[in-house]
């Protein structure tokens, strides 16, 4: 496509080797790849992934800027050509000029198709040991789950297995290394199910088999568990042992059993006195602003977004602000910074903004309801008690995740309220673990014990679930997931108007499941 020329001073002729050409061709060539190989003329190899190594044009010259081993090195392209994968390319840095070679090691394309076959081949392996230690069965049909893009592949694989002349079971298994969000994954599996299970003709698919890690499965095992009976007997768990091709099967627990497990030690935060910076900050807006505590200090929120925070550090208060990486100690010589942050913070992260692009706007959407919430949740429910209101408790170990509020009710009765913004489709199972957890705790005493309410008394009652989340933003198959759990376990549908964070405007409230 390019000529290489290796005089940096060359003049050149009209539509030949337009900087912008390079800067495209290059773009194209990082897009294709995930690991590179930069050969310089010295004979210098730099091994790099597609974050370490950026093209740029800039007044009107095209530059390629990597990480090499004695720092940043930017290069200005001259001209180049390609050479099946690899680009060949004249630059310039300085006075000098040399010659590149940059070739993709890995490309998208490869990259998707290595993690396929070893996906599949995981797959095949744990489908014939399943299949070995089932009687009489025979793999019917084996594929990769799809993923969350078009043309990926998820962390399972869908595997049919004919268990006699009209039966199959549905294995749904892991076959990544660790599967990050369980419920995600009982809902994926279930999707298919459901799906297959309705359409099966000439044969009976009336069992689900979920095969994965211990640590999903205990915590799966306490979601199903609290399902209702028919579904909860339609699935079955199980661990697979590679070295000695066996499985072994987790019993799910009956539903009255649940409770027999020891809950951890609650511990109740309680009210901090605000250290002499975070009072001064917090005066900058304080409708707008919150305080949560941590063992490390103060972390304070603009709308639900943490934009500072305070630690007290050999007795001296040091405090940072700033959005993700972007923060900046505070000092004498960063207030003026502070006050212009700040002016763009609440012009920014409020109602009224005409720019609803802006990151402060979109940023933590979720945490921002929590916020309003938390300063009135009457507005969500007149029989909720003001104070004290819970954020992101933990009832159960770390693994157990948290609580997005608790609250109490004027007649005693516990509320778990989990917030959306987005569709969600493990919502439900989200909502069931934490009420099971919840109620281990209520019935073992201990919030009673810890006065998570002060002097308030906790009815002897289970604990109510309410879902809220604009009206628009449930996903559709919530009431679908809602029906396949226990009806003794309440739970209620919150349905807010779009402008919530105006105004806090319950459209309807509906019992599910």
């Amino acid at each position: 496509m390019y000529n290489v020329k290796n005089d940096s001073n060359t003049n050149q002729t009209a539509g030949e080797n337009r900087p912008q050409d390079m800067f495209f061709e290059l773009s194209e060539t990082l897009e294709s790849g995930f690991e590179f190989l930069l050969l310089r003329e010295n004979g210098a190899q730099i091994s790099l992934k597609r974050g370490e190594i950026e093209p740029v044009f800039e007044n009107g010259k095209a530059f390629l800027q990597c990480m090499t081993g004695d720092g940043l090195k930017v290069w200005r392209i001259i001209s180049g050509k390609r050479e099946e994968k690899r680009l060949l390319l004249a630059a310039a840095a300085g006075s000098d000029s040399e010659r590149l070679e940059l070739i993709p090691r890995i490309t998208a394309a490869d990259l998707l198709a290595g993690i396929k076959g070893a996906r599949l081949e995981k797959a095949g392996e744990i489908a014939a040991i399943v299949a070995a230690n089932v009687p009489n069965s025979k793999i019917a049909r084996l594929k990769l789950s799809p993923g969350i893009r078009a043309g990926e592949y998820g962390g399972s694989a869908q595997i049919l297995l004919q268990t006699s002349g009209k039966e199959q079971a549905a294995v749904f298994a892991q076959v990544v290394s660790k599967i990050a969000n369980p419920e995600a994954f009982l809902v994926s599996a279930m999707s298919w199910f459901f799906n297959i299970s309705g359409r099966a003709k000439n044969v009976r698919i009336e069992q689900l088999w979920l095969v994965a890690d211990k640590r999903t499965l205990t915590k799966l095992k306490k979601i199903v568990a609290l399902m209702k009976p028919r579904r909860r007997e339609q699935i079955r768990l199980f661990t697979v042992d590679e070295e000695n091709k066996t499985i072994g099967e987790i019993k799910v627990p009956e539903f009255n059993r649940l409770w027999r497990e020891k809950p951890r030690k609650l511990k109740i935060p309680r009210e901090q006195e605000l250290s002499e910076t975070a009072r001064h900050l917090k005066a900058l807006a304080p409708e707008a602003i919150d305080v949560t505590f941590s063992a490390h200090g103060e972390n304070l929120r603009f709308h639900g977004l943490p934009f500072a925070r305070v630690r007290t550090l050999l007795g001296k208060e040091k405090a940072w602000f700033g959005i993700d990486r972007k923060r900046r100690i505070l000092d004498e010589d960063s207030g003026e910074d502070l006050f212009k942050f700040f002016e763009e913070l609440k012009a920014n992260r409020n109602h009224e903004t005409t720019n609803k692009a802006h990151y402060f706007f979109r940023a933590s959407p979720e945490h921002w309801l929590e916020s309003i919430l938390r300063r009135d949740i009457t507005q969500l429910d007149a029989n909720l008690i003001l104070s004290p209101i819970y954020h992101q408790f933990r009832a159960a170990a770390k693994l157990g995740g948290q609580i997005d509020l608790l609250a109490l009710r004027r007649d005693g009765r516990l509320v778990i309220i989990e917030l959306k913004v987005s569709p969600s489709r493990e919502l439900v199972f989200q909502a069931a673990g934490y009420w099971r957890q919840i109620e281990i705790q209520r019935r073992s005493g201990n919030l009673a014990k810890a006065r998570a309410f002060g002097d308030l008394e906790i009815a002897d009652v289970p604990a109510l679930v309410y879902l809220v989340a604009p009206a628009l933003s449930f996903h559709r198959d919530l009431e679908m997931w809602a029906a396949t759990i226990s009806s003794k376990i309440e739970m209620y549908r919150y349905d807010l108007h779009e402008n919530w964070r105006e105004n806090i405007k319950v459209l309807q409230r509906t019992r599910i499941g």
